[in-house]
């Protein structure tokens, strides 16, 4: 029968190997990864469709840095124009939704202490989480792009 030192020690030796593979595989898998990103991995065609109007802003990548864009917003100048691209958006069958509700607004902490300079709720109020993902297409794209360019133009 084998003592509990050598079990310890083949067991040991066994996760080892498999987090060195498990490694190895991870950094093969790096650059499927980022050639995977989704259509608006860069902001330059999104934001050439929404530059024109001076009610949209859209997050811009700082230089160096990019965004593996798991999520893309865009903040209006009001909530009604926020309100009528999610409304148009869903009329054509496109979800889209508000940005995140922050925490001291929901009614689990409405109690607790909070700092607050009326960002977050200036964001909340303005902001739209539009579809990304990597199996967004480019017909997909220019769907909501053409939705949100109606909607700003009336």
């Amino acid at each position: 029968m084998y003592s509990n030192k050598i079990i310890l020690y083949l067991a040991f030796n066994f996760f080892y190997a498999i987090l060195r593979l498990m490694k190895k595989l991870f950094l093969l898998l790096i650059p499927v990864l980022i050639m995977a990103r989704s259509p608006f991995e860069t902001p330059k065609e999104y934001n050439l469709d929404l530059s024109k109007f001076d009610t949209i802003q859209f997050l811009d990548e700082p230089k160096g840095f990019f965004s593996n864009r798991w999520i893309t917003c865009i903040k209006t100048n009001s909530y009604q124009l926020r309100e009528e691209i999610r409304l148009a958006l869903q009329q054509d069958d496109i979800e889209s939704r508000p940005l995140w509700k922050p925490m001291h607004m929901q009614p689990i902490f409405k109690n607790n202490l909070s700092y607050t300079d009326g960002t977050s709720e200036n964001l909340f109020d303005k902001g739209l989480c539009l579809p990304s993902g990597s199996n967004l297409t480019q017909d997909d794209l220019d769907r909501v792009l053409n939705i949100i360019a109606k909607t700003s133009n009336s």
